[in-house]
Parts: C-alpha cells; structure tokens; sequence
C-alpha cells in the first residue's frame, strides 16, 4: 500500500491524513479500555448500572466498536490506491471517525440514548459506502462493489441488533451473523493480497484460482450469516453443520493453491497463510 503523501497534504495534521491511522489506532485504543471495562465487570458485577446488559454491549462493540474502525481503515486506503484516486482525508476523516467515537462514548456513559449511538453507526457506515462506493463507481471497477452489500448488511443487522438489544438470543444470533459478515471481507481481501504477495516475495509462478472457487469461498461464507441472520440456530442446526463443513473445504483447497508451505522462512508471509488459516478453522469448529 503506498502511503506516500504529497506536499499538498502537509497542512493536515498526520494522522487525518490516511484513513487506516485513524482506524487502526483507534481500534486498537479501544481494544484495550473495552477489554479493562470487561474484566472489571467481571470482577465486579454489581458495578454494571448500564441499561442494556453487559453480554450486548460486547458483542456488539466488538464488532462496530472494535472490528469495523479496522475494516473502514483499510478499505478507504486500499480504495485509493486501487483506483489511483486521492483517499478520504481531513473533514471527511474526521466526521467518519467522530460519528464512531459518538456510539463508542454514547454507549459507554449515556447507554439509555442508544438511539443516538444507532444514529452514530449508521453516519459511519453511510459515509464509509459512499467514499468506498464513489470512488469505485467512478473507475468502474464493478468487482469492488462487492463491499458495500456487505456493509449493507452489517448496517441492517446493527439496526435490528439495537431494536432487540432485550433478546439475548435473538440479539447473539444477529451479532454472530454481523461476524461472518466480517469474515466476508477477509475472505475478499485474503484471496487477493496472500497470493500476490506470496508470489512475488518468493519468485513463485502463481498458481491460477478458478473463478468458480473465488466464488464458492465468498458464497460459502455468505449463506452461513444469511442462515443465522434470518432463522433461529436450533431449527438450522444441521443445515449449518453441513454447509460449514463445506466451507471448510472449499477455504482449505484455495488456501492449498496459495502455496503456504513456501514461506516458512518468511514470518511476513507465513503469518498472512496462517491468519487465513482461522476461517476454515472457524468453519470446522461451527460444525
């Protein structure tokens, strides 16, 4: 990824520069005061006043609170470099990011205005769709629109999340399905920087992956948080099982094609083989 910045670009403060600082850090910043607050509660459950109850608040901040500032980070500098145009900077940056420290504060002090944290979410995503969505549309690079139905989704599931936050089953089912939602855009992503990389670093011909395989990993993925999202896990226990198993397959055969077994002496590359290497793993355990 190329993070050269121009001259022109001097007068904004560093890190509203390129979107991936702002959403790594904060990320990572918020990883660490969500997980103190959590082990406090743990600790000591008394000390919980909040209205919604502890389980959803972390389910549901690690996904939009931890997970999502990581996705948009990426997404928006890899936008740029995909389609050679200026990347989200400055005020946009900032209102993209503000909206998400909103929900974050909102949920932590004033849980009662969850409307306002919903509020919050939904300018984050909108505003992510749109300068992921703008760019790609103006290069035409159809494939790239494959993105925004997913953050589509995670929008649509974090509504339905905050109008069944008293649900706790129904409110972990859509959370697990915001998940695989999640894995999604790993599956996307991986399938396409792990081969290229892989192959470049180590002087490797690159094996072609049938379209069809591409296809089926993304699909695979996609079906699992359909089914969880839209039926209840007790009546689509089998169908899971089986469709996870299948899953886990197909990801372990393009995982074959990517020729892992090369980079032993590249912690680099080796670690990018065995971040991958969770999702079929993931599909195994959900069987």
């Amino acid at each position: 990824m190329n993070i050269d910045e121009p001259v022109a670009q001097q007068d904004i403060v560093p890190l509203w520069r390129l979107a991936f600082r702002a959403g790594f850090l904060g990320a990572g910043i918020f990883s660490v005061v969500a997980m103190i607050r959590w082990l406090s509660w743990i600790e000591a459950p008394g000390s919980w006043t909040a209205d919604i109850t502890p389980q959803w608040w972390h389910a549901h901040e690690m996904i939009f609170g931890f997970a999502l500032p990581v996705v948009a980070g990426f997404l928006l500098s890899a936008v740029a470099v995909w389609t050679g145009s200026a990347g989200t900077k400055g005020l946009r940056l900032q209102i993209l990011f503000g909206a998400w420290l909103v929900a974050r504060i909102t949920l932590w002090f004033a849980p009662s205005y969850s409307l306002l944290a919903w509020a919050g979410e939904m300018i984050f995503l909108a505003v992510l769709m749109f300068e992921l969505g703008s760019r790609v549309w103006a290069r035409r690079q159809w494939r790239n629109m494959s993105f925004l139905p997913v953050l589509l989704g995670l929008a649509a599931l974090n509504t339905v999340s905050y109008a069944t936050a008293d649900d706790f089953v129904l409110s972990t089912r859509l959370h697990y399905s915001a998940v695989w939602l999640i894995t999604i855009i790993v599956v996307i992503i991986g399938g396409r920087v792990t081969p290229i990389f892989t192959a470049n670093r180590l002087g490797l011909k690159k094996i072609p992956v049938p379209d069809w395989l591409d296809y089926s990993a993304i699909g695979s993925v996609a079906l699992i948080a359909a089914l969880l999202a839209i039926w209840p896990a007790a009546m689509i226990s089998d169908q899971i099982q089986v469709l996870s198993l299948v899953a886990c397959s197909i990801h372990l055969y393009r995982l074959g094609h990517w020729q892992g077994w090369k980079t032993r002496g590249v912690p680099l590359l080796w670690s990018m083989h065995l971040s991958y290497l969770c999702i079929p793993w993931r599909c195994w355990a959900s069987a």
